[in-house]
Protein backbone atom coordinates (compact mmCIF):
# COMPACT_ATOMS: atom_id res chain seq x y z
CA UNK A 1 0.00 0.00 0.00
CA UNK A 2 2.60 2.73 0.59
CA UNK A 3 3.40 4.80 -2.21
CA UNK A 4 -0.43 4.59 -3.76
CA UNK A 5 -1.53 8.27 -4.06
CA UNK A 6 -5.44 8.42 -4.65
CA UNK A 7 -6.07 11.76 -7.34
CA UNK A 8 -9.74 12.98 -7.53
CA UNK A 9 -10.65 13.92 -10.48
CA UNK A 10 -13.46 16.22 -9.73
CA UNK A 11 -10.87 18.48 -8.14
CA UNK A 12 -12.16 17.52 -3.97
CA UNK A 13 -9.69 16.67 -1.71
CA UNK A 14 -10.16 14.03 0.77
CA UNK A 15 -12.49 14.99 3.90
CA UNK A 16 -10.56 17.58 6.23
CA UNK A 17 -10.26 15.02 9.81
CA UNK A 18 -9.59 17.22 12.63
CA UNK A 19 -10.86 20.58 11.37
CA UNK A 20 -13.10 22.01 14.03
CA UNK A 21 -15.80 23.69 12.13
CA UNK A 22 -17.51 24.93 15.03
CA UNK A 23 -15.98 28.66 14.62
CA UNK A 24 -16.78 28.77 10.58
CA UNK A 25 -20.39 27.99 11.60
CA UNK A 26 -20.61 29.82 14.42
CA UNK A 27 -19.73 33.09 12.46
CA UNK A 28 -21.64 32.08 9.19
CA UNK A 29 -24.71 32.24 11.67
CA UNK A 30 -24.39 35.45 13.48
CA UNK A 31 -23.30 36.82 9.71
CA UNK A 32 -26.48 35.74 8.48
CA UNK A 33 -28.44 37.69 11.79
CA UNK A 34 -26.52 40.63 11.34
CA UNK A 35 -27.37 40.61 7.30
CA UNK A 36 -30.94 40.69 7.95
CA UNK A 37 -30.36 43.80 10.18
CA UNK A 38 -28.51 45.54 8.13
CA UNK A 39 -31.02 45.07 5.08
CA UNK A 40 -33.64 46.30 7.85
CA UNK A 41 -31.97 49.64 8.47
CA UNK A 42 -29.81 49.72 5.19
CA UNK A 43 -26.63 50.38 7.62
CA UNK A 44 -22.68 48.72 7.53
CA UNK A 45 -22.33 48.38 11.32
CA UNK A 46 -18.78 47.84 12.67
CA UNK A 47 -19.94 44.84 13.72
CA UNK A 48 -20.74 42.99 10.14
CA UNK A 49 -17.89 44.60 9.38
CA UNK A 50 -15.88 43.13 11.82
CA UNK A 51 -17.60 39.86 11.48
CA UNK A 52 -16.85 39.84 7.80
CA UNK A 53 -13.38 39.86 8.71
CA UNK A 54 -13.68 37.51 11.22
CA UNK A 55 -14.83 34.79 8.64
CA UNK A 56 -12.26 35.85 6.14
CA UNK A 57 -9.48 34.86 8.31
CA UNK A 58 -11.29 31.66 9.66
CA UNK A 59 -11.45 30.54 5.59
CA UNK A 60 -8.03 31.21 4.73
CA UNK A 61 -6.85 29.02 7.82
CA UNK A 62 -9.14 26.22 6.75
CA UNK A 63 -7.67 26.55 3.35
CA UNK A 64 -4.06 26.22 4.83
CA UNK A 65 -5.40 23.04 6.71
CA UNK A 66 -6.68 21.14 3.62
CA UNK A 67 -10.32 22.43 3.35
CA UNK A 68 -11.09 22.29 -0.29
CA UNK A 69 -13.11 25.39 -1.63
CA UNK A 70 -16.02 22.79 -2.16
CA UNK A 71 -16.28 21.81 1.23
CA UNK A 72 -16.11 25.62 2.49
CA UNK A 73 -18.95 26.72 0.09
CA UNK A 74 -21.11 24.05 1.66
CA UNK A 75 -20.73 24.99 5.24
CA UNK A 76 -20.41 29.17 4.35
CA UNK A 77 -22.98 29.80 1.81
CA UNK A 78 -20.35 31.41 -0.19
CA UNK A 79 -19.65 30.64 -3.80
CA UNK A 80 -16.73 29.53 -4.98
CA UNK A 81 -15.70 32.57 -6.82
CA UNK A 82 -15.49 34.22 -3.97
CA UNK A 83 -13.80 31.88 -1.66
CA UNK A 84 -11.11 31.87 -4.62
CA UNK A 85 -10.92 35.31 -3.76
CA UNK A 86 -10.30 34.76 -0.18
CA UNK A 87 -7.61 32.31 -0.89
CA UNK A 88 -6.25 34.76 -3.39
CA UNK A 89 -6.22 37.97 -1.48
CA UNK A 90 -7.66 37.18 2.10
CA UNK A 91 -10.53 38.83 1.19
CA UNK A 92 -14.44 38.57 0.86
CA UNK A 93 -14.71 41.64 -1.71
CA UNK A 94 -12.42 45.04 -2.50
CA UNK A 95 -12.78 47.54 0.65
Amino acid sequence: MSGWQFSFEDGHKPPVLGLDWTPIDTVVQRLALLQVQARGTGEVTAELQSCVAQLERLIVLALERGASLGQLGERTRVSQQDLARVRDTGRLYER
